[in-house]
């Protein structure tokens, strides 16, 4: 971990000013923060070993990231959603270009991740089994370490689609749960009315009770509402009673935010704006929740945004090829496409906007620098020149998993 001081700050006294800045070191001294390496008095060294860090990590040209939309369509109208859900769906041609294109390009890397984004990606079931099934062939011959990953509502996520996912390699989820049924369900309903809270806690509940799946990773992610703070504390308590202490669950707290769309402007009474979610962490970590998301964010680069990795792509269901899955309709997000052949054509002017890298004079001396580098939202950046500065709720996440206020 990288601390940052000031020269007046290093002293014995002040150790507890930025214990705080390191969830995994706890030395008792300024002392054993230095021999640790925690702490460099010669700036000009910090700023190049953190400089090559970064550089190193957000243009790691071994690691390649696809997420793949095989369709933008859902079988949910969620009040919040900024997605406009059009019905296609990916086809063969489509397919079999992202295919040719691994084939082609797989031997220049060492790890892959495949994402799974929609709409609802468990719409187009088949064509996730049939495409991971293949990339996983290929990754094999080409040895080539894979994971998976899906961001999906859960509810179509029955035992037997789960067991068939898993068999096809796809372990890690992001499932939503946005409070007790009728908040939940207010907020996250089927397209034809009906509620969705009870299927998604049957299937997340087969996933617990069947210890077979130890690879799975269940991310539990609770969009907050003005509506949920009422019994956020509550509804803690009921998800830790069904997945505490199982190492395969664990939790996330984020705020409902107006990322556009038509259906936000019928809940702006519902987003409750900046929030500090320490106390709420606190009580999820001590009820056995998996924090793995906090820790994971509180690494360096922790918070560097896929979109600003020098080799992570969205694939959208028409060969389309982007960088950000929060801007799919933007043009400025639209940077190339893949051919038949599985060539990837880019426009570089596009793309060297999502690469450029600054700091900003009020980065110069961040305590928490070395988790974002200034690339946590470079759509923002692009588009509302906002940095998307992470500090303040890495402050509060920090402060709450190593149990201070």
């Amino acid at each position: 971990r990288w601390v940052r001081l000031d020269e007046e700050e290093i002293e014995v006294d002040s150790a507890d000013r930025f214990l705080s800045f390191s969830a995994c070191i706890k030395p008792t001294s300024l002392k054993a923060l230095k021999e640790a390496g925690c702490i460099n008095e010669n700036a000009q060294e910090e700023e190049t070993a953190i400089s090559e860090f970064a550089q190193n990590d957000y243009s790691n040209s071994k690691f390649l990231q696809m997420t793949i939309i095989p369709t933008q369509w859902c079988n949910f109208t969620c009040r919040y959603c900024y997605q406009e859900h059009a019905a296609q769906r990916m086809q063969d041609e489509v397919c079999n270009s992202i295919l040719r294109f691994l084939t082609k390009n797989l031997s220049d890397f060492d790890l892959l991740e495949v994402g799974c984004f929609g709409g609802e990606p468990l719409c187009a079931l088949e064509r996730i089994c049939s495409m991971m099934r293949k990339i996983s062939a290929s990754c094999l011959i080409h040895k080539v370490s894979m994971f998976s990953t899906m961001a999906t509502n859960g509810y179509l996520l029955t035992p037997d689609v789960f067991s068939r996912l898993y068999k096809a390699g796809v372990c890690n989820y992001q499932i939503t749960l946005d409070g007790f049924a009728p908040v939940h369900d207010y907020f996250r309903h089927l397209r034809t009315g009906g509620g969705t809270f009870e299927r998604i806690m049957e299937n997340l509940l087969y996933i617990k009770n069947n210890t077979q799946y130890e690879r799975a990773n269940i991310l539990i992610r609770i969009n907050v509402s003005k509506k949920l703070l009422l019994s956020l504390s509550d509804f803690v308590r009921f998800l830790a009673d069904r997945f505490g202490g199982d190492p395969r669950f664990f939790i996330d707290f984020q705020r409902i935010m107006d990322l556009g769309g038509t259906g936000i402007d019928t809940i702006q009474d519902e987003i409750i704006g900046e929030y500090d979610f320490g106390n709420y962490i606190r009580l999820a970590k001590s009820l056995h929740l998996g924090m793995n998301r906090y820790e994971a964010l509180l690494r360096i680069g922790g918070n560097v945004c896929k979109a600003a990795r020098k080799n992570a792509y969205v694939i959208d269901f028409d060969g389309s090829v982007k960088k950000c899955s929060a801007a799919l309709e933007d043009e400025i997000n639209r940077i190339g496409y893949l051919d038949t052949d599985g060539n990837m054509h880019l426009d570089q002017n596009k793309l060297s906007l999502w690469m450029q890298t600054f700091l900003p004079a009020e980065c110069d001396y961040c305590e928490i620098y070395p988790l974002c580098y200034v690339k946590a939202c470079p759509y923002n950046r692009i588009r509302i020149q906002d940095i998307a500065c992470p500090k303040k709720n890495n402050l509060i996440q920090i402060g709450a998993i190593c149990g201070k206020e």
